[in-house]
Order: C-alpha cells, then structure tokens, then sequence
C-alpha cells in the first residue's frame, strides 16, 4: 500500500511537470528579456447582495435567526455588509471584511422576534462606494410548549411497583427554555404539590412518592410543566404490588432428623419476607424443652433455647408467624428424634479431602458430633517429615462443635499434605485422615517502594497487614439469575490490594484468576444454600479470605426472568462517544420496566438505549440490570476494552498522509491558477517579452494569448 501511494504522487508530479514546462520552457531557456507591468484598474460599486437567508417569504422560522446573503464586488475589494431591520430602519448588525468573491455574509438576529413578520435589507459597501438589497420579509416560529416525554417511570398503568417508588420524566423544550417542573400526588384524594424543580434545561429528573406507602394500590402523580410562556401537565397512575406472605425455611436440627444430640442448645429457623415487613413470630416445644417468641421483628433466623433432652425422644417444634404487613400468617410443625448412646462422628471437613487448589498453611476445621451430647476431645495429627505428629489437642468441647487447626506446616505450592483428627468421647475414639494437594505459585507481587532514608541508624519497616476482605451481595437469588457480588469494601490497611478470587460453590476450588475488578458475576444453575468465598490479595502478598452465605431459590411458575441483552460496538476509543444498547432484552412472560447502566466508572444511566464517554483507556466491567413488571430483576456483564484515542487518531494520520500530500499538491496548483485570476481582475497587465529567436516568440505569445484568454473568460 504504501509503495502504490509513493507511485501515485511520483506520476502526479510528473504530470503536473509536463502541463506546465510548454507554458513557461520559452521563457526559461531563452536569452530574452521578461517584463511585467502593473496598471490600477477603476472601482466599481459592489453589486447588491442576493440569496437571503431566510428565504423571501419564509414561514415557522426558528429564533434566534441568522440573517446572511451572498455579495460580490468586481473590482476584488473586500465589503462591510450591515443588515437593517427594515421596519424602523435600525441597524440589526454588521460582518465586515468579507471576501468578494459571492462569499456568504451573516449575522445573528438577537432581538425577540417569535412569532412576529418581519422585514430587513442588507447594505454591502466598499471603501468607496455602496449598495442595497431589496426588502424581504419572513416570520418566525412561535414559542412552542415544553414537552413530556412518553418514557416516565414508572410506566403510566403499570402494575407490580414497589412502594416508596422514585418517580422519572423527561422533558424538553425545543427553543431551549429553562422550566419550572411541579410534582404533584393524590394519595389522600387531592393534588397536593410534593416538589419543584426550578429553571432547570432539557434532561431527566425524579421525584420520590414516599406517600406511596400501601400493597396493592393504585396512585396517580402528575408533573406540570412551565417554560415562562406555556404550561403543559400530564398525569399517570400506577399500582403497586401485592404484599407476598412470609415463608419459614432452614430448621435445624433439620425436620425429621434422627440422632440429634440431647446437648443440642438451640433449635432454629429462618423467617423470609419479601417486602421486608415486620413480623411476629412463637416457637412452642412438645414434650416442653424451651419456648421463645418476638414482636415486631426483622426477618431473619430465629432460634429457641433447648434445655432437658432425654435420650433417643421425639421432639416436635411448632411455629407461628404473622406478616405485619399484609395481616396474613402463617405456622408449621417439625419435629426431630434425639440420639441413643454412641460413638463421635467427624464431618465437613475442610479443605475437602483430596482437594487439588487448597491455599498455603490453611485453617482446618471439622464438625465433631457426638450422638449422646458427650464433651469431646480432639486431636491434631500431620504427616508432613513422613510420620504422625500430634500438633495439638483439645478438651472439653461440646457435642455438635466445629473445631479448628492452622496447618502451618503446609508451606510449599503444588505439595500433598496429610492431617488427621482423633475424637474421644471419654469411651470411644473415631479418626478420619485427609489429604489436599496446594495450589500452584501465583505471580509474584510488585516490589514494594524504597524505605526513607533513615538519617543514621538503621531501617526497620514495620510487619505487613493483611487485607481486610469482605463480600457485598444478596441474602438470596433465583435458579439461572445472573447474581453480582461485589468487594466495595475490601482494602488493605498498609498497602493496595492487587487483586481477588472468587469461589461460588465452597468446594475448595477457586472458580475465577486473580482479577482486579471490585465486582464479579455467578449464574447458579441448582437450588441449594451456597457459602462464597473471596481471597484478597495485598501488594507484599499476604492473603485474606471472607465468606457469605446466599439461598437459590426455584422461582414460582409461571414467572419468569427478564433476560437483558448488552449490545456495544468492537471498537472504542477514549473521551469519544460510544453507544450502548439493550436492543434484544426481552421478558417472556411481560414487559421489562426499568433498565439500570453500570459503565464500571462509577457512572450509571436508566435509559434502554444510552451513550457515554469514558475519560481514559482500561478494561470495564458493564452492568445492564433490568427489572420486569413481576418486580423480578436480572443482569448481564459484559467487560469492554477501551482504547487510547491517541493511538486512533495516529492510525488515522498515518493512513491519510499518502493522500494529503496528494491534495496538498493539487492545492498549490489551484492556488497558482486562483492568483493569476485574481490579479488580473485587479490589475491590467501587459507581459513585454523581447527574444532573439522571431519563430519562438510568435509561438509563446500565441499561447500566452490562450492562456489569458482562458483567465479572464466568465
């Protein structure tokens, strides 16, 4: 490519040569004589300006209106041309210095004409003489009304809305006046204003309906909207959602288990409501071990203290709970069989036996249990050196424990490691032996920065911290929900955190590499109770990992969730506009409602279709969530690469450089040609060349002759 450009400029200039050498070879290779006269041509009065713009007779002109003309003087003087009101004859404005050439004349008509006739001229003047215009006459738009854009939200007859909803309109005025926007509600049965939004321009603004209080029932807003000249107001109503019933969930001991340890504390459950009401709840015991209840309660787990527990008995717990919300209750029956005399058990150890990514020098822990509530002891053997070695025990724990060891031994990478743990009951031993095999080596960090200089004496830095890692997510999520956890609020207290691992299924094996983004994303494909786990990783290395439990849940048929689509171009660039679209997100069983933009900034946006500018190059994680008339919400994520726009525009520039030598080369061409022109309209020049070869002087001067012929030719 770029050798055909070199050959294209390489014939160009040739063929350029080849125009002009028959024009100029007589001159130059003969022993002649060249002279070259100027005589001042006479002024002449420009003509008068032509063209109006606005048109003769123009209608629904927009204001503010730029008036121009085109003008021409032969003489190839530059003009002032001054426009006139020609109503009162008072000057509207003046452009001076414009070329003469029928270049275009213009100035901005600032006073207020809407909706009004009016009538101008406009005067060109050299520096000798003038001359004007006819009248024209055009009349411009009226003021028009603001307007509300047909995108509020909630959607005007929607239904399923949360209570307390943040209301949105859009508005916009196309003279771009400044408005005034009065937010109004009918809760009580009259409109009562609740907020105004004063001179505020084009855009999106929102207003909260806290009096939107109640299930089930429909509200009416109203927006009226003022631009000084015109009053507009447009009136919605929706319906909010209906309250939901509590459900209970998670006993534990779980229902109709066998074996449960007459030691056991507490019995358990958990309260789930979906609009976050309070609640009021009782746990009753047959035959009676403890009873406990609430009033006015959060959501959550609740538990009753058990006291009294005989051998291999049947328990039954019976529990109420009422939903303040809506008035509806709700009450279930569970029962449970305590254990006959036996041996301890171990379980749910961790790191899983034969676990293959298992972190350096990990805490182990297991659940000891003994079946007839017997305090226990616990030892810790490890096989590190190649034989058992007791690294620790424990006394008087309590039946149905978790106890835990640091296997500090475990120091190498991609290494097996043994460990065993004994359980003594005072009567009976029961060992399990595991193995788990480390992880490999990560990158190695940054070096830290250089200690000051001491000044004398020596530096001793202090010993690093770790980071502090800690998961912001849902309590609970549905079957194939895209769920977003997030570590907003990790941080190092001594350094910078490098990076994070996420791992969604508590097996012990870490699901993502070590990214830097603060937000990641996991779709769940089972119903069950996960624990999530996240590794953070400091700028010396030191490791910290957090956990947070999350319920999958099976969504009640026929519902079912929105899917959102994200829809970006391949290529962006920085501080360069770039488009991002949910063209394709739909809801099968209704309408998607609200659309929620994450750019991965800290910018966000509630349109469906949306741009916005990113002031730097770097990879981001975008978030579209949407949310459907059912109140269900999904989210899509999609990480972009954002280019420098430095680099863009050089690619450009190295691209087109080929051919803007090219024009720049036929530029100068035009420009020779548009000189000789412009002379001779100014001067009268006479071209006297004397040679001492007769037959080559008649030739030059009859192509001169053409040549001039050609320039002064209209």
């Amino acid at each position: 490519m770029e050798g055909r450009n070199r050959l294209q400029v390489i014939l160009l200039t040739f063929v350029i040569f080849m125009f002009l050498f028959p024009v100029f070879n007589p001159v130059i290779i003969a022993d002649d004589q060249v002279g070259l006269s100027f005589d001042p041509m006479p002024n002449e009065p420009p003509r008068a300006p032509i063209n109006p713009d606005p048109a003769n007779g123009s209608v629904d002109v927009i204001v503010p209106v730029v008036l121009s003309v085109d003008v021409f003087d032969a003489t190839g003087y530059e003009v002032d041309v001054y426009f006139y009101n020609a109503t009162n004859d008072t000057l509207i404005g003046v452009d001076y210095d414009v070329p003469c050439d029928w270049s275009t004349a213009s100035v901005v008509w600032n006073e207020p004409i809407k909706g009004r006739i009016c009538y101008w001229y406009a005067i060109a003047r050299d520096h000798e003489y003038e001359n004007r215009s006819e009248t024209w006459i055009f009349a411009t738009r009226p003021n028009q009304p603001p307007v509300v854009h047909n995108n509020e939200y909630p959607a005007n007859r929607s239904k399923n809305i949360l209570i307390n909803v943040t209301c949105q309109i859009q508005v916009s005025d196309v003279d771009e006046d400044l408005m005034t926007i009065y937010w109004y509600e009918n809760s009580t049965g009259s409109w009562i204003l609740r907020q105004i939004n004063s001179s505020v321009p084009n855009g999106t603004y929102q207003w909260t309906y806290q009096q939107a209080i109640n299930y089930s029932t429909t509200y009416f807003w109203k927006v009226a909207v003022n631009d000084s000249r015109n009053n507009i107001s447009e009136i919605f109503h929706f319906t909010t959602l209906d309250n939901k019933p509590l459900t209970m969930y998670n006993p534990i001991p779980a229902n109709q288990t066998i074996n449960v340890s007459k030691n056991t504390p507490y019995w358990y459950i958990t309260f789930d409501d979906p609009e976050n009401d309070l609640i009021n709840w009782a746990i009753e015991t047959s035959p009676y071990i403890g009873n406990s209840s609430g009033v006015n309660n959060s959501e959550g787990q609740k538990n009753c203290p058990l006291s009294g527990l005989n051998y291999l008995t049947n328990y039954t717990v019976y529990v109420n709970a009422t939903d303040l919300g809506n008035g509806t209750w709700v009450n279930e029956i569970f029962w449970f069989i305590t254990a006959p005399q036996g041996a301890p058990t171990i379980s749910n150890e961790y790191p899983p036996h034969r676990n293959t990514q298992t972190e350096l020098r990990p805490t182990c822990h297991v659940d000891v249990h003994d079946i007839e509530g017997d305090n226990l002891t616990v030892y810790w053997f490890e096989n590190s050196t190649g034989s058992w070695i007791l690294r620790r025990n424990e006394t008087n724990i309590s039946a149905n424990s978790t106890v835990y060891w640091s296997y500090s031994q475990a120091s190498s990478y991609v290494t097996t490691y043994y460990w065993r743990v004994i359980v003594n009951d005072s009567t009976v031993n029961t060992s399990a032996t595991f193995y788990f095999t480390t992880t490999s080596a990560p990158p190695p960090p940054p070096p830290p920065p250089p200690p000051p200089d001491p000044g004398g004496g020596g530096f001793v830095p202090p010993p690093n911290q770790h980071p502090i890692a800690k998961i912001t997510a849902p309590k609970s999520a549905y079957v194939n929900e895209t769920v977003i956890f997030y570590s907003y609020y990790s941080y190092d207290p001594d350094g910078y955190i490098v990076g994070r691992i996420w791992d969604f299924e508590n097996d012990g094996v870490f699901d993502t590499d070590l990214i830097e983004d603060i937000k990641t994303s996991h779709k769940y494909t089972k119903t069950g109770n996960y624990t999530v786990r996240l590794k953070v990783i400091d700028n010396i290395g030191a490791e910290t990992i957090a956990s947070h439990k999350i319920r999958i849940k099976e969504l009640e048929p026929p519902k079912q969730l929105p899917i959102p689509v994200i829809n970006v171009p391949d290529l962006m660039y920085s501080n360069k506009i770039i488009s991002f679209s949910s063209n394709g997100s739909y809801d099968l069983d209704g309408e998607i409602v609200n659309y929620t933009w994450d750019f991965g900034d800290g910018n966000i946006s509630y349109l469906n279709d949306t741009t916005h500018i990113y002031s730097r190059p770097g990879n981001y994680t975008v978030l579209l969530k949407v949310r459907d008339n059912d109140n269900l919400s999904n989210s899509a994520v999609k990480i972009i690469k954002v280019l420098d726009k430095k680099d863009h525009d050089k690619d450009l520039k190295d691209k087109d450089q080929p051919l803007l030598f090219i024009i720049l080369l036929i530029l100068i061409v035009i420009a020779t040609f548009l000189a000789l022109y412009m002379i001779q309209r100014r001067f009268k020049f006479t071209l006297i060349i004397e040679k001492s070869n007769k037959k080559r002087n008649t030739k030059f001067d009859n192509l001169l002759s053409k040549a001039y012929k050609l320039i002064t030719k209209k």
